[in-house]
C-alpha cells in the first residue's frame, strides 16, 4: 500500500488499521522495462545520487574555501 489511506476510509478497518508516519522512511516503486531489473535501477540510481552528493560537498568545501582566501587578502590590504 502507498498509503493512499483507502483501507481506513471504513470504520470497521479504521479501528484495525493504523498508519502512521515514520521519519526517516521512504515508500516508492520502481517500473522498469525488463531490460534492467528493478533492484539494479535502484542501486544505480543511488550510486549516482551518492556521486552528485560528494560532488555537491567538495564545490561548496572549495566555494567556502576560496571566500576564505578573499577574505584574508582583504584583510591584509587594510594593513
Amino acid at each position: 500500500c502507498p498509503v493512499c489511506r483507502e483501507c481506513v476510509r471504513e470504520p470497521q478497518w479504521a479501528e484495525r488499521v493504523n498508519l502512521q508516519r515514520v521519519r526517516d522512511h521512504f515508500i516508492f516503486s520502481v517500473e522498469s522495462t525488463g531490460a534492467m531489473p528493478p533492484e539494479r535501477l535502484v542501486r544505480d540510481a543511488l550510486q549516482v545520487l551518492k556521486q552528485k552528493a560528494l560532488d555537491t560537498a567538495q564545490l561548496l568545501k572549495d566555494t567556502l574555501a576560496q571566500n576564505e582566501e578573499g577574505v584574508m587578502e582583504e584583510g591584509n590590504d587594510e594593513e
